[in-house]
C-alpha cells in the first residue's frame, strides 16, 4: 500500500519531514499496510515532539519510545 497524504507537514519540523521520507521509502519497500502507516503517523507526533523538546528528561523517554515502535514496525513487516 502506499503511504497516506502527510496531514499537517507545514507545521512539522525539518528534521520530523526527513524521519517520515526514510520511512516513507522503507514503508513501500516492506510492504507497510493502512495500519503500519497509521502507526508511523502516529509515531511521527512522537518524533516530532523529540525535536521540539528542551528537556533532557522527556528526550530520553521520547526517544525509548520512538526506538521501540521503529524496532517494532520493522520487525512486523520482515516476519
Amino acid at each position: 500500500m502506499p503511504p497516506p497524504r502527510l496531514r499537517g507537514a507545514r507545521s512539522l519540523r525539518p528534521e520530523t519531514l526527513a524521519w517520515w521520507q526514510a520511512w516513507r521509502s522503507r514503508g513501500i519497500e516492506l510492504g507497510f499496510i493502512a495500519t503500519d502507516w497509521q502507526r508511523l503517523e502516529m509515531l511521527m507526533l512522537l518524533v516530532d515532539e523529540f525535536h521540539r523538546t528542551g528537556n533532557a528528561v522527556a528526550s530520553r523517554r521520547l526517544a525509548g519510545e520512538i526506538r521501540r515502535n521503529e524496532a517494532l514496525l520493522d520487525k512486523e513487516r520482515r516476519a
